[in-house]
């Protein structure tokens, strides 16, 4: 019988988790190891509601995986509150990803963190790297925009707005972009003229 399986099927959440760390312990290869140790960092994750332990098994015992471990290190540190562990997992997985899509959104998630920090000139970056690497995600104009107004870099918003308003496939958005540029165009004449 499979008491793993029979123990998630009554959600008995720490009996899979004893069940996981005797495997875990008698595993012959490393491989193995690392399979049991993730699934056990994804029950204190999703079904126990303990991200400190997730992480600390994602790092100790799931140290060399070849597995890929990001999402669950990820949303841990998430639930942990801790951007600096989410920035660490998010900048890992650069090193690991060629396709240029996958980069473009953690570079984006990166941003928005750097942004949640406050740290807008990073941020302001992040997003620019986000949109070089795809130009059609235009949640990265639209955080280039909102950074750039927070740094007050008035240059940088009406380029990225003028940029946002030329992608949308809304006429009746474009138009309002371009209204908003053009309000922001006036305000700046007048407070230059003050």
């Amino acid at each position: 019988m499979n008491w793993r399986i029979s123990h998630t099927q009554l959600q008995e959440w720490k009996s899979v988790i004893d069940v996981l760390s005797k495997l875990y312990n008698s595993a012959k290869h490393p491989q193995e190891g690392f399979r049991y140790a993730q699934e056990m960092a994804a029950v204190y994750l999703y079904q126990l509601e303990d991200a400190a332990e997730a992480v600390s098994i994602i790092e100790n015992k799931c140290k060399n995986s070849t597995l890929d471990t990001s999402t669950i290190h990820y949303e841990a540190y998430y639930k942990l509150g801790d951007i600096n562990g989410c920035l660490k997992v998010l900048r890992a997985c650069l090193l690991n990803v060629d396709d240029d899509s996958t980069r473009s959104v953690v570079h984006y998630r990166i941003a928005s963190l750097y942004e949640q920090q406050n740290n807008l000139q990073l941020a302001f970056e992040n997003f620019e790297k986000s949109y070089k690497l795809n130009p059609s995600l235009l949640e990265s104009i639209e955080g280039m925009i909102s950074t750039g107004l927070k740094l007050k870099n008035w240059t940088n918003v009406k380029d990225w707005l003028g940029v946002l308003a030329s992608k949308v496939n809304s006429n009746l958005l474009a138009n309002q972009l371009r209204t908003g540029l053009s309000r922001l165009e006036e305000g700046l004449k007048d407070v230059n003229v003050s």
